[in-house]
């Protein structure tokens, strides 16, 4: 029984017919036709177009049952081989497309492709490599989630943001090359891409949302673009691998868990546009030994800088309002703080200095304007 394309004649909706038959009823419309009428009206107006009607009810292209599309979208691929090759025609690879083939270890996408929509490739575990032309202009939340096999790829040069989750748990991606007018980085797009040691963001991108690296625990250097002026919530979480952040002067707030349990930190200047530091905004940073904010901060939230190690010296302005509770609590090394008595008294108010070998004068209130530096011998 070979089934052939065919253009229903009373709907105009595509449809597979058996060339053996005379009569054969529409999926769409219902209504019956002569299946050599609708062969021919295939043959005539569908390969002398080049846009596929809305109508379409199914199309198998004729490298086989194995591509399921519709108007030029791939809805889902049904085969079961482990190198795919999607066929020319496709504009747009469907939502969730290729989900949970496990089978999956390549894809090559052809040119011509527009787009992916969300979640086409959600936890294909074994697919290793994806091969995307620079025809493809967008990239759907989690396209990529949880494709824990994938060791690199190169994003096509027009794809200006990468959206919510799209490489969520690509634990193998070790290298990913980012287009040079990329604008956006969305939240969680690389969370817990353990192996990720190698990526260069473009000086184009001006926002990078909560937790795009969070958990990339090879990450060992990193240069934020002029532009960004948010350090969102735990952007760099858990980074335990980072040595080094540059931090643009347009940042104007770093978020809470921003750079949360980066053990490695050691090379930190905080902006001096920066206003506001978040709770546990640098947590855990073991390697920090001094630290230096800058006029012009008026929040330190609720442990901002607790439980570092090393951290054996911190520099308060006067601009700063309001200082968390714990702010520098459980530093053992920590014992020279420069600020003046109100700061002092500020922060001791707030339990800022808890566990830490650091002793406040007694005389933190008697000059509030007179700034010092006191140590703990």
């Amino acid at each position: 029984m070979p089934l052939v394309p065919a253009k229903c004649v009373p709907c105009g909706g595509l449809v597979e017919v058996d060339n053996e038959k005379k009569t054969a009823v529409c999926q769409s419309c219902s209504n019956s036709f002569i299946v050599q009428e609708a062969i021919n009206n295939f043959t005539t107006h569908y390969h002398n177009t080049t846009n596929i009607s809305n109508s379409v009810v199914h199309i198998y292209e004729d490298k086989g049952k194995d591509f399921v599309i519709e108007a030029g979208r791939l809805k889902r691929y049904t085969g079961t081989a482990a190198d795919v090759v999607i066929p020319d025609g496709v504009s747009i690879i469907g939502k969730d497309a290729f989900r949970y083939l496990e089978g999956l270890k390549s894809v090559v996408v052809p040119d011509g492709v527009l787009s992916i929509d969300e979640g086409a490739f959600f936890d294909c575990k074994n697919l290793v490599s994806i091969t995307l032309p620079d025809s493809i202009t967008s990239i759907g939340e989690n396209a990529f989630f949880n494709c824990v096999s994938l060791v690199d790829i190169k994003l096509p040069h027009d794809i200006a943001s990468i959206e919510k989750g799209t490489f969520v748990g690509c634990e193998s991606l070790a290298s990913i090359t980012l287009p040079t007018g990329l604008v956006s980085i969305g939240e969680g797009a690389f969370l817990s891409c353990y192996n990720l040691s190698n990526i260069s963001i473009p000086n184009s991108v001006k926002r990078i949302d909560p937790s795009a690296f969070n958990g990339c625990r090879q990450l060992s250097d990193i240069s934020i673009p002029n532009g960004v002026a948010l350090i969102r919530d735990a952007v760099f979480n858990n980074c335990e691998s980072l040595i080094n952040i540059c931090l643009p002067d347009s940042v104007t707030s770093i978020e809470d868990f921003a750079f949360c349990s980066c053990k490695k930190l050691s090379n930190l200047t905080i902006p001096k546009g920066v206003v506001s530091i978040g709770k546990n905004a640098f947590n855990m940073c073991h390697q920090i030994s001094n630290v230096e904010i800058p006029h012009g901060v008026r929040v330190i939230g609720a442990a901002a800088f607790a439980d570092n190690k090393n951290l054996q010296s911190i520099t308060i302005p006067d601009s700063v309002s309001s200082i968390g509770e714990w702010a520098f609590a459980f530093c053992p090394q920590l014992k020279i703080v420069s600020a003046s008595p109100a700061i002092i008294l500020k922060a001791c108010v707030a339990r800022a200095f808890e566990e830490t070998p650091y002793i406040p004068p007694s005389t933190v209130s008697a000059n509030p304007k007179r700034k010092s530096s006191w140590r703990f011998w």
